[in-house]
């Protein structure tokens, strides 16, 4: 199985603060900020084992500025791809590679399920989910519009999230 998920985050303090995931499906894959610091990972479980990237972005990064994280994994090649703002930033290998694990687990956004409190203090918008690995050059071409039916890959949006609702229950 192969999996592009991305977003849009900013953080309201200097490092990520807490320990709230940006994007999470539980045991499969996690955008994950480290409280206190300005590193970012992206998670991977497998059915061949767990992997992932590892970025920290240089003392110019700024958090509370709007920034797009893009997480990729080709289950055939085992291969991972962090991007931000749509450039490649880190990448790693899982040998062997791997299906994703399959699981009925709740998508998360900006919390951290295993214990209570435990969220972003930031904003996220335009969680897309796609069954497929998007190349960077497709990532940049999608990060800055929304996602119609026209599009090419618009089969393999597996969920979209753009929050364009001002209010809702």
């Amino acid at each position: 199985m192969n999996l592009t998920a991305e977003c849009w985050a900013k953080s309201n303090t200097a490092t990520w603060n807490h320990f709230g995931f940006l994007v999470q499906k539980q045991d499969a894959f996690i955008i994950h900020p480290r409280q206190g610091l300005k590193t970012i990972n992206f998670y991977i479980y497998t059915s061949n084992g767990t992997a992932s990237t590892n970025f920290t972005p240089d003392a110019s990064f700024d958090l509370t500025k709007w920034h797009h994280y893009a997480g990729t994994y080709d289950g055939n090649t085992g291969q991972i791809n962090f991007y931000i703002d749509g450039v490649l930033v880190d990448q790693s290998v899982l040998v062997g590679g791997g299906s994703i694990i399959v699981n009925n687990n709740p998508l998360y956004m900006g919390v951290d399920p295993c214990c209570p409190g435990r969220f972003f203090n930031g904003q996220i918008d335009e969680v897309k989910l796609w069954n497929t690995t998007l190349t960077e050059a497709q990532i940049r071409d999608r990060m800055c519009r929304k996602i119609t039916s026209a599009d090419p890959l618009y089969a393999n949006l597996a969920a979209y999230y753009n929050f364009d609702e001002s209010t809702g229950s």
